[in-house]
């Protein structure tokens, strides 16, 4: 006669139950005295020309960024980058200066430009081989220095190739963005594009540089980062106009999500001549005239150049920039010239106008050419700016009504999410994650909402230990969130077949069937008042059951039991005693 131990009648199919609880309903505000940390609404670029500058300005305002681009490398052929940071044999090793970033918790994006010469690099796109080539050179780059993504800035297409190439190239661009996406996005990396200003075409406004295609690369992409400077190059004006400004970033953002979306700043401005009276010593002859290039003006060096020569400088409203005229006179000999010189820059008011877009169409933020650049007041002001709109802060925590379960059996999970003051925060959108403790990567395995009270609930059913976290995505109104992780632990089923009589001497088996049948198996008997192990299976490869053959010669009732080694997958596990009479 045989008989059949099990620690449960019958053996349930793992399954998963979600249960949502609760209405939708919005977000309670935060106190408006409580205390914020400003917005993360900064980025922009740290040329290797100015990394001591720019990085000084990037430690010193952290608090507002989460992320920066050095602007280092150039594509130079389909496998080809030169470094530039390299090139320009700084005394701080470029690695020292990534770490710096790295330790405070910003991530780094470098930007990569178009080093190559005219129509170089449309062609290289319109050849399905070499733009393989160029996707898997730039997604080397990445990973070999572990960066979080790119920066693509490559203008050629809008200011070198000319504009009767865009209709060919435009395609190809498509074709470029989306299979450097994909390899990117393979690997966890972030895909960011820098282009000059588009703008609907419906409106049919001149200086659109469709060529980027932004409708077709919208789903691509993870950051837009918008050249809204420049406006004003060869003839005295603003470097970015508010209307021309909001044009561009109200069609990106009928395209693809505003947060994805950074808006341009200038760190400099621009100092034109306008007039020059007298004759100018021969030093100056080339220098000073009305068709010369325009001087560029560190946005920090604007107030101490108007004082230097009396000028007053006004903000614009329309514009939404600083403005100031003067008078600069060259003398050398006899020779005397005047040069009557007119400035536009952006300053610390003209960013919290630009701040006042990004707030109105709920964009990410603004990126500024070049971090460091800015005037002395700005970055205080775009941090109380910052605070203003600070998201809220969400904490969430996750817990179970028990941490060890046999396998099959339901586990009620409970996240609960609330605001900084304990208010609950109701209607959050809340994954549910999970991982293997012998695993690394988190995987979603359910969705709900928060209910009135801030609570979301799942009814699990686990096959094998699990690590698991509950967390809330982030948007305009508030940060992202993410629970503790909570270890659930699971045992396994033993089913267990054994004789109640064998005879003294002759080997008899005890056969066990587990779910899940994995591990290592002991056969264990009670002998002289403690468990002593007899006989252990290890299981390579799952099988319908563990088997054991044993013998004992002693007449009389003998004792045994199973137990399962513990593992990262299951708890170990001891089955119920049962009796075997030798006779």
């Amino acid at each position: 006669m045989k008989r059949k131990f099990t620690s449960t009648q019958s053996f349930i199919a793992v399954a998963l139950t979600l249960i949502l609880t609760g209405a939708i309903l919005p977000i309670a505000v935060a106190n408006a005295d409580e205390e914020k940390l400003p917005r993360k609404v900064l980025t922009g670029w740290m040329p290797y020309y100015s990394v001591k500058n720019s990085m000084a300005a990037i430690l010193a305002n952290k608090d507002l960024m989460s992320e920066v681009s050095p602007f280092w490398y150039s594509l130079t052929s389909a496998t080809g980058i030169k470094d530039q940071y390299a090139s320009a044999k700084l005394t701080i090793p470029m690695k020292t200066q990534l770490d710096l970033l790295r330790a405070n918790g910003l991530k780094i994006i470098p930007a990569i430009t178009d080093g190559t010469k005219k129509l170089v690099l449309a062609g290289l796109l319109a050849k399905p081989s070499t733009r393989s080539q160029v996707v898997n050179t730039i997604t080397k780059l990445v990973l070999t220095n572990n960066y979080d993504g790119i920066d693509l800035d490559f203008e050629g297409f809008a200011f070198s190739d000319g504009t009767s190439s865009w209709a060919k190239t435009s395609p190809n661009w498509v074709l470029f963005i989306k299979e450097l996406s994909e390899l990117l996005h393979a690997n966890g990396k972030i895909l960011s594009m820098t282009t000059p200003v588009v703008f609907d075409p419906v409106t049919k406004r001149k200086g659109s540089y469709w060529v980027y295609n932004w409708p077709e690369t919208a789903p691509y992409v993870d950051r837009l980062r918008i050249m809204t400077y420049d406006y004003s190059i060869s003839k005295p004006g603003p470097i970015g106009p508010l209307e021309w400004t909001e044009a561009t970033v109200a069609y990106a953002a009928t395209l693809m999500s505003p947060s994805k979306i950074w808006l341009g700043v200038p760190g400099y401005g621009r100092d034109w001549i306008t007039k020059v009276t007298g004759k100018c010593p021969s030093t100056y002859a080339n220098l000073i005239k009305t068709t010369a290039k325009a001087a560029v003006v560190p946005a920090n060096k604007g107030i101490g150049l108007a004082s230097t020569y009396g000028a007053t400088p006004t903000y614009s409203e329309k514009m939404g920039e600083i403005t100031f005229t003067y008078q600069k006179t060259y003398n050398e000999g006899t020779a005397s010239c005047t040069a009557t010189r007119v400035v536009w820059y952006q300053n610390s008011r003209a960013y919290l106008a630009r701040m006042e877009l990004v707030a109105k169409y709920k964009l990410a933020g603004l990126t500024q050419w070049t971090l460091g650049q800015e005037d002395a007041e700005t970055m205080p002001a775009l941090r109380e700016y910052a605070k203003s709109i600070s998201p809220d802060v969400i904490i969430a925590s996750l817990a179970s009504n028990k941490s060890e379960n046999s396998y099959a059996d339901k586990s009620r999970i409970s996240a609960l999410f609330t605001l900084s003051d304990k208010r609950p925060a109701a209607g959050l959108p809340i994954s549910i994650e999970a991982r293997g403790e012998d695993e690394v990567e988190w995987k979603k395995i359910g969705e709900a909402t928060t209910s009135v009270t801030g609570v979301a609930e799942w009814d699990l059913i686990l096959g094998r230990n699990m690590r698991l976290r509950a967390s809330s995505p982030g948007s305009w109104e508030r940060l992202s969130a993410t629970s503790n992780e909570m270890l659930i632990s699971v045992k396994p089923l033993l089913e267990i077949n054994a004789p109640t009589v064998a005879k003294a001497g002759a080997q008899f088996p005890i056969s066990v069937r587990a779910i899940p049948n994995e591990g290592i198996f002991n056969l264990e008997e009670f002998v002289k008042g403690k468990w002593t192990q007899i006989d252990q299976v290890t299981l390579g490869v799952p099988t319908e059951s563990v088997l054991f053959n044993t013998t004992s010669t002693a007449r009389g009732f003998h004792k045994y039991r199973i137990t399962t080694a513990p593992s990262t997958r299951l708890l170990g596990k001891v089955s119920e005693e049962f009796t075997v009479l030798i006779r």
